[in-house]
């Protein structure tokens, strides 16, 4: 009950409008966290791929990240800089109820990568970074079966070698520090998605998956919203 108190007393339950757009921002320790369905997101994601020369950070709010906003100012100030999409994992989820609503959508990154990748029709270069290589070949040949029209190249974070500019990057290792922050941000890119260790269920799934099958029916519905 104590930690519960505490957080409630952080909490901030204002939410705005996000100019336009159709979802709200909802302030979470002063850090601004997107409230919006699969349409507008994915909308949103591939506008984000489209402008060259500007890059967009992407977080979820899951209990690690919460975690680390209760005790971590560097940290606050880093995602301060990024899009937050809420995720009811953990702590976060005990927080969504705190702010009186649940989000429109329990966004995170095994549907989301994926759905991005099925919803953008021109083939994008994409970088995964990770810890180990091991790892990063079996995402990438996940991915690319996944959506076959793109280019995926794994990559460490201790082994980036300087690359051309990218349309999307894709961090899976979860925890940064500031040498692994320097080193990323060298790496031109538009849109950049901490995906952290979540990307694994995706990778552990066969193609045929039921959540395949749920993904393809989310791009669908943003597809037709959008058209």
């Amino acid at each position: 009950m104590r930690i519960f108190s505490f957080i409630q007393s952080r909490a901030d339950r204002h939410a705005a409008q996000v100019p336009g757009t159709s979802g709200a921002a909802r302030t979470v320790f002063g850090l601004l966290v997107l409230d919006a369905g699969w349409s507008e997101m994915l909308a949103r994601a591939e506008a984000a791929l489209s402008r060259r020369g500007t890059r967009t950070e992407i977080s979820f709010l899951d209990d690690a990240t919460l975690a680390t906003l209760l005790v971590d100012s560097e940290n606050r100030r880093w995602l301060s800089q990024q899009v937050l999409l809420p995720s009811r994992r953990g702590l976060a989820g005990l927080f969504a109820m705190l702010i009186g609503r649940r989000p429109a959508v329990d966004f995170s990154s095994d549907t989301l990568v994926p759905a991005l990748l099925t919803y953008v029709e021109r083939p994008l270069n994409v970088l995964l970074i990770g810890e180990n290589g091991q790892d990063g070949q079996k995402l990438k040949a996940r991915l690319q079966d996944h959506a076959p029209w793109h280019r995926v190249v794994p990559a460490t974070i201790d082994r980036l070698q300087p690359t051309p500019a990218v349309d999307l990057v894709v961090v899976t290792k979860p925890h940064l520090d500031v040498t692994d922050r320097v080193r990323l941000s060298a790496v031109s890119a538009s849109l950049v998605i901490f995906a952290g260790k979540g990307l694994e269920r995706f990778a552990e799934t066969s193609a045929p998956s039921v959540g395949r099958s749920s993904l393809s029916t989310a791009v669908s519905a943003a597809r037709s919203k959008a058209a």
